[in-house]
């Protein structure tokens, strides 16, 4: 090769060095001034990067495993919103949620999430005791369904998952607004298994699914606490109660319970102290 040629080709290099560079430097700059769309901002991985990995890890399986359950009853003629966690059990889909957020059946009852609606398959166990719902869905492409077995804590795992001041992670729909991803700590167990948590709650986030730092599904949320004042009855919106999952039977979830486990079971005493209210107390947000 003559040293024209090598010459050429050297220039060439530098054009292309210099274009490659100049490329980057547009796009870094364009990159760090767009301002990013709404889609981006409320994508379920945007997480702040100055939480632990481990709650990093909490906040995105909560965000990406949560619905909005909203229950319709022509009968009645109303609405209720509630939350609710989309979990997977032996290679089939299901929405947990409470049993006081639905007013209609499996026909009446839809989960949103921010990119449509996905309809009931069937209603596999309503409790009225321990107020939990299970309901069928098809799979939803757009959320990571929470594997019951892996996710769920074993053993002497619940006593550290529910340890005072342990902090927990739920996303839910209050007001109807949403999904709002709100933090927690632990502050109190009593003697019919409530589990008392420091957070913000209001109607409608009832259902939603409460992790612990750990990444593990330990409870749902069930109910605000009342208490009395001068002025009569007021909502404490920053204590909630919270069900642990070991209260689910979830061997209920077998093909030869399905018609059996359809109906309603009658309501009881539910344990809740008095000074606890549930969300159908308020009414739900659209009721």
């Amino acid at each position: 090769m003559n040293k024209w040629a090598k010459m050429v080709l050297h220039s060439v290099g530098l054009m292309a060095i210099g274009f490659a560079a100049t490329t980057l430097t547009i796009y870094s700059l364009k990159h760090n001034y767009d301002i990013p769309s709404q889609a981006d901002i409320s994508a379920a991985d945007n997480i702040s990067s100055y939480l632990s990995t481990a709650d990093q890890r909490a906040v995105r399986l909560s965000r990406e495993s949560a619905v909005q359950v909203v229950s319709i009853s022509p009968v009645l003629g109303g609405m209720s919103t509630s939350s609710g966690t989309y979990v997977k059990f032996e290679d089939r889909f299901y929405i947990l949620t409470v049993a006081h957020g639905l007013i209609g059946d499996c026909g009446g009852t839809a989960f949103v999430t921010d990119q449509g609606m996905h309809k009931c398959k069937h209603l596999w166990v309503v409790n009225n005791i321990v107020d939990y719902a299970i309901m069928e869905v098809d799979e939803i492409p757009e959320r990571q369904a929470i594997d019951v077995v892996r996710h769920l804590p074993r053993g002497f795992q619940w006593k550290e998952d529910l340890s005072v001041m342990t902090s927990v992670y739920y996303t839910g729909f209050p007001n109807a607004m949403g999904p709002f991803t709100i933090d927690g700590s632990v502050v109190g167990y009593n003697e019919n298994d409530f589990l008392y948590i420091s957070s913000y709650g209001w109607a409608g986030c009832s259902g939603a699914g409460v992790f612990s730092r750990n990444g593990r599904l330990v409870a749902y949320v069930l109910a605000l606490t009342v208490g009395q004042t001068q002025h009569g009855y007021n909502v404490s919106e920053d204590i909630i109660i919270a069900v642990p999952l070991f209260k689910i039977n979830w061997s209920l979830l077998k093909d030869d319970n399905k018609e059996k486990n359809h109906e309603k079971e009658e309501p009881a005493e539910s344990g809740l102290p008095d000074s606890a209210r549930t969300d159908s107390g308020f009414g739900s947000s659209d009721r």
